[in-house]
């Protein structure tokens, strides 16, 4: 799968606040708050 879908599906959040911080996955994003 490419980043650019799971983004686009909210399966991907980024850690991190900058180009240094690295990408999740989320299974459930409603949970991640």
């Amino acid at each position: 799968m490419q980043i650019a879908n799971l983004k686009a599906n909210g399966l991907l959040v980024r850690e991190g606040a900058d180009r240094g911080g690295y990408w999740r996955i989320v299974i459930n994003p409603q949970t991640e708050q």
